[in-house]
């Protein structure tokens, strides 16, 4: 009796953390995804392609950030209206921006931050 009881405990704690982990996994899958489209809409625009898709992009992008982003990332996000890199300040944000982005759309929390000098070299 007592095997069958400790089967069926470890199966159903198995189960559990099954589906909170794929609960995890589907949650940070569609942050990274919102993260990938408002980087693909900033680099649209930036490229001085069809302005009005760029647009559209980033609009789409910044509503999933909106529903999926954390707190922090919405917040930084809200600093930024409409991405313009030759604003100083608003490049400093986006910077940041990159940063929470990066940091969230990891599996493990604590992935190191990198540092804003070598960001700005990347991105020109």
């Amino acid at each position: 009796m007592f095997t069958v009881v400790l089967t069926v405990s470890v199966s159903l704690f198995g189960v559990f953390i099954g589906i909170t982990f794929q609960k995890y996994m589907n949650d940070r899958d569609k942050k990274f995804t919102a993260y990938v489209e408002l980087m693909e809409a900033l680099a649209e625009s930036a490229s001085g392609g069809d302005i009005k898709k760029a647009n559209k992009q980033y609009l789409l992008a910044k509503q999933k950030i909106i529903f999926y982003g954390s707190k922090k990332a919405v917040n930084q996000l809200s600093k930024i209206p409409n991405f313009n890199a030759s604003n100083p300040n608003e490049y400093m944000d986006y910077l940041e921006l990159i940063k929470i982005m990066r940091s969230e759309a990891s599996i493990f929390p604590k992935r190191q931050s990198i540092p804003e000098d070598i960001l700005k070299k990347i991105l020109g």
